[in-house]
């Protein structure tokens, strides 16, 4: 397949002339520095409860190591995705920092750090590609991008770094997949645009391959180095199924490996499908384990919950408004509550419809004259597509986070923009006044992204800020009921027991028919220390749902502390005949066991907890003081 000429025609080496070491440098600086300092705050900032508690401070296997992590990592369906490089990361950080929340977060405001260097180089490289120098923007493609190029990459970089739409995937410590996906994503595109920069004689003669000036071992490296880091993408979060349909983007322009006009054009375009299948196969892999995944965590919702045509509403709406807030972040929220019955026929889903039609016609019209605004267009839907939530899962309509990789095409755009606007003021009477002037409008608007972030970044700080900025943008909406638990959840975790029964029973008011309200409730009883009320809770919560397992160990807990012995054995025993994998359960009948001098049965417990979850820390200790003959506190 890769031999001889048909090789060099599929992957060739091509001639690259990149800009200067040293401006690169000082243009991927400048990133650096602003991502940087503008999440210093979210180094402060903790855990939430919204999965990370399923990611980081109860996943038990980011706490255990070698083989039996690995092997845990790549065949796991944990948190409905398939995503083994996120757990290694997790693994590592753990490693590095316990659940000190400092560390983990570090992390992630290095991997932003990195990913908005390497979006100002790839903004740099797309100049360069697409023949912009500093004075003629229409110039030969592979020539040094000049100041033009290096003004773009600055000013493209510095807005994807401090842009508040991000807040969420750098400040969650559970959204380390998108930083992550994002960083090897980035790397693949420069790679990939780095084995195919054209010289522009060779662009003129309008060959499909660069000229084979490199070796055919290099042109197998660049490929095998592709592929490799597609996969640690597609490792780190399913969104990067979207890179081969990317790449055949960047074929057309501005590699111009696709010319339609071109006599051989169905010769070209088979030529680069052939080149691109290992990576839809690797893309077609991941969707369907991450699909299988979702399946078994029960995340996928069906059509009778969610007909096509409110999917299609939705996702239509998602194109319009998710550019809407990349443009003008005024309300940036956590969670966008999927909308009541939403239709193409009503005028808050039919205008963005025909605005996505008027920009894909207009963008197809203008193709032959300015190529780049259907390449951008092109490119930011492929992006967003995997997020427009066609399969529905969860139930949000969109979500900040989805826009990571989709934001740096409006923001490149947005950059292009102001680097012609500089370069054009320059050149024109009272030029430096008229550059400093728009250079000055630059910065102030960089300064109120800047503050925008800081107000998002203190949203994540914690899960009371969080929740509480979630049900205050939905007051009195059933939809967010499950906010008003989570926010009674973060009260309880704070030991605000009072603040959480009211955060409970305002979501009981909400959804009468909301999961675990009850069971929540009677957590806030036992906070309170009232006893009674917390097991008539528990009681009810078994009676709606006799399978809700953590009523029944919770049960049996206020029942221990009660000393009524026999009854938290026989929930234990229940809520383990309902699961007999429940770790939690198994460990507290150990603690009954090890409290009324049965030793064996305990340690027996206790060693079952930790086979079932490995590095469950309390486990582990009481199993060592019960090998000691010493009794367990009362917990």
């Amino acid at each position: 397949m890769f031999r001889g000429a048909r090789w060099r025609d599929r992957w060739p080496a091509g001639k690259n002339e990149p800009a200067r070491p040293g401006d690169l440098l000082a243009v991927g600086s400048l990133a650096l520095v602003a991502a940087t300092l503008v999440y210093l705050p979210a180094l402060h900032g903790g855990f939430v409860n919204w999965d990370d508690p399923s990611y980081v401070t109860q996943n038990h296997h980011i706490r255990t190591s070698g083989f039996a992590f690995l092997r845990w990592a790549l065949v796991a369906f944990h948190g409905e995705n398939w995503c083994p490089a996120t757990w290694i990361s997790h693994h590592l950080d753990y490693r590095l920092w316990g659940l000190d929340p400092f560390g983990h977060h570090l992390t992630s405001v290095l991997l932003h750090a990195a990913n908005s260097v390497l979006v100002a180089l790839l903004a740099v490289r797309l100049v360069e590609l697409a023949g912009a120098t500093d004075r003629n923007p229409a110039g030969a493609a592979g020539r040094p991008a000049g100041r033009y190029g290096l003004l773009t990459g600055a000013i493209t970089g510095i807005l994807f770094a401090v842009h508040p739409i991000h807040v969420e995937s750098v400040a969650w410590v559970a959204e380390r997949k998108d930083v992550l996906c994002a960083f090897f994503y980035l790397l693949t595109l420069l790679v990939y645009l780095g084995g195919f920069g054209a010289n522009p004689t060779h662009l003129e003669a309008g060959d499909t391959a660069a000229p084979a000036t490199a070796s055919s071992s290099r042109r197998r490296l660049r490929y095998a180095m592709c592929l490799t880091l597609f996969l640690l993408a597609i490792a780190s979060k399913p969104m990067a199924i979207s890179l081969p349909l990317l790449l055949l983007i960047l074929d057309a322009y501005p590699l111009r490996r696709l010319r339609l006009g071109d006599p051989s054009w169905r010769d070209r375009t088979r030529i680069l499908v052939w080149e691109k299948i290992p990576f839809f196969a690797l893309s077609i892999l991941s969707g369907v384990l991450t699909l299988a995944a979702q399946k078994a965590g029960h995340a996928v919702y069906s059509l009778d919950e969610y007909a096509l045509s409110a999917r299609l509403s939705v996702s239509v709406h998602a194109v319009t408004a998710y550019l809407g807030k990349i443009l003008l972040p005024l309300e940036l929220v956590p969670f966008y509550p999927f909308p009541d019955d939403p239709s193409l026929t009503s005028a808050q889903f039919a205008i963005p419809a025909l605005l996505v039609i008027a920009v894909t016609v207009g963008a197809l019209l203008t193709v032959r004259r300015h190529p780049v605004w259907l390449a951008a267009w092109a490119a930011y839907i492929a992006l967003l597509f995997p997020t427009l939530g066609i399969v529905k899962v969860g139930r949000q309509a969109m979500a900040d986070r989805y826009a990571y990789l989709p934001s740096i095409v409006a923001l490149l755009l947005v950059g292009l923009a102001c680097a012609t606007l500089l370069q054009q003021f320059r050149s024109r009477p009272l030029g430096r006044i008229r550059a400093a002037a728009a250079a000055t409008a630059l910065a102030l608007g960089v300064a109120a992204l800047c503050a925008k972030t800081t107000v998002q970044i203190r949203v994540w700080a914690d899960g009371v800020s969080l929740w509480t900025a979630v049900c205050r943008d939905n007051p009195r909406d059933q939809r967010i009921a499950f906010a008003q638990m989570n926010l009674g959840d973060a009260y309880f975790k704070s030991s605000l027991h009072g603040e959480a029964l009211d955060a409970y029973q305002e979501a009981l008011r909400l959804d009468p028919d909301v999961a675990g309200v009850f069971n929540n409730i009677g957590n806030a009883y036992v906070g309170l220390g009232n006893l009674d009320q917390a097991v008539t809770a528990y009681e009810k919560a078994i009676e709606i749902l006799f399978a809700d397992i953590n009523a029944h160990v919770n049960l049996g807990n206020a029942y221990d502390m009660q000393d009524r012995t026999s009854e938290a054995q026989t929930e234990y025993r229940t809520a383990l005949s309902l699961d007999p994998d429940n770790a939690k359960a198994h460990y507290n009948l150990g603690i009954v066991y090890d409290r009324i001098g049965s030793h064996v049965a305990a340690i027996r417990e206790y060693r079952e907890a930790l086979r079932l979850a490995p590095g469950y820390e309390r486990a582990q200790d009481r199993l060592d003081r019960a090998m000691e003959g010493l009794p367990p506190p009362r917990e």
